[in-house]
């Protein structure tokens, strides 16, 4: 091993001479980027961070870190004539060590980023996931079921920033989502709440899918909420009036 490791210094430093430390520094600095692009991914998952900062604040963190790194690792980069590059790219450590590890970080940050939302987002209990959003929204208090499984999700990220209550019993499901929005533009316009509030009312089914979809979405207070109702094939289709009715049994919920 260390006949192996000795070796690919000698190479290096014949290429690099007395700029060998530097070279060193800029490849440090280079493989630093994957662990810190983990990290600012975990804090653009955490709820509290993106209440805090906004998605615009947690942007301008990441793109500060992107510069001061790229300005770090070019101020240390060696530049290498043409013969010098053609040396180098003959190199244990670049055919080997340099490009595998890039190649096996990549897949790591590829895969922490996919899996990072289920892991600090997961299912919790409803006032749990409300206190977690940390703004005061409103849920539903009638349902026209009994529900024997319920839960929220809190799904922060950039530019998302959301909360996600599911309802179930057996093959039945209401699903309402929240999420801020200002721009509260409706489609249809063809129902309106008790409180005189306008709303989009849909209906969707969706050839060779096992569940029909019934959807009323509506604009209050900064938020739009959408509940998506889907019975089970045994039951009878809802009218616009039972998501109606939903909607207007809502209530404020404080977190």
């Amino acid at each position: 091993m260390n006949k192996w490791l000795n070796h690919i210094h000698t190479e290096l430093h014949e290429i690099y001479g007395e700029s060998y430390p530097r070279f060193l520094r800029a490849e440090m600095i280079h493989f630093a980027y994957y662990p810190l692009i983990s990290l600012l991914f975990s804090l653009s998952f955490q709820p509290n961070i993106i209440r805090t900062m906004g998605s615009w604040g947690m942007v301008g963190i990441i793109v500060i870190v992107f510069f001061i790194m790229l300005y770090l690792e070019n101020r240390y980069q060696v530049k290498l004539n043409q013969e010098m590059k053609q040396r180098y790219k003959q190199t244990i450590y670049y055919r080997w060590i340099s490009r595998g590890l890039r190649f096996v970080l990549s897949i790591l940050v590829f895969l922490t980023s996919f899996m990072l939302p289920r892991w600090l987002n997961p299912p919790q209990p409803i006032p749990q996931a409300v206190t977690e959003y940390g703004y005061p929204v409103q849920l539903p208090a009638k349902l026209p079921f009994k529900p024997t499984k319920q839960y929220a999700v809190v799904k922060a990220g950039l530019f998302h920033y959301e909360m996600d209550v599911f309802y179930e019993h057996g093959d039945t499901h209401l699903t309402l989502y929240i999420n801020q929005d200002e721009d509260q533009e409706l489609f249809l316009n063809n129902a309106t709440l008790k409180n005189g509030i306008k709303a989009d009312y849909e209906e969707t089914d969706i050839p060779d899918d096992e569940y029909e979809y019934y959807d009323l979405t509506w604009y209050q207070k900064g938020f739009s909420y959408r509940l998506s109702y889907s019975p089970s094939k045994n039951e009878p289709k809802p009218t616009k009036d039972v998501l109606l009715n939903i909607a207007n049994s809502f209530k404020p919920v404080h977190s």
